[in-house]
């Protein structure tokens, strides 16, 4: 998972602001179950394998809490939200994003910078 470290050195943060399209306002993120995960905050993406590996969710109410929610995910154009095949709401396997951790992505460009 994302904690590897040789993941991470791999891996790619790209935040809501670089995306395009129906993603580019805040969504809301939802299990199938019908329960509210948070926010979509971003995706982490593998640019050598040209795919994104996890969504990025902010679970917090006041303060920022994020954590990594492994792919796929569905987009809900009619809610406007992003529904993942997980269940569990509560998030107890998902791990906690730290930016720090990854590469900033330049999609115009295809390389990292720390």
């Amino acid at each position: 998972m994302a904690n590897d470290a040789t993941d991470r050195r791999r891996l790619c943060f790209l935040d809501t602001r670089h995306l395009e399209g129906p993603l580019v306002e805040h969504l809301d993120v939802w299990t199938h179950g019908g329960k509210r995960i948070g926010t979509f905050d971003g995706v982490v993406i593998d640019p050598r394998e040209q795919r994104a590996r996890y969504l990025v969710v902010d679970r917090g109410r006041l303060f920022p809490d994020r954590c990594l929610i492994p792919l796929p995910a569905q987009l809900d154009v009619v809610h406007q939200a992003l529904c993942v095949d997980d269940d569990e709401a509560d998030g107890a396997k998902w791990q906690e994003f730290k930016r720090s951790r990854f590469s900033s992505f330049d999609e115009n460009t295809g390389v990292r910078s720390a």
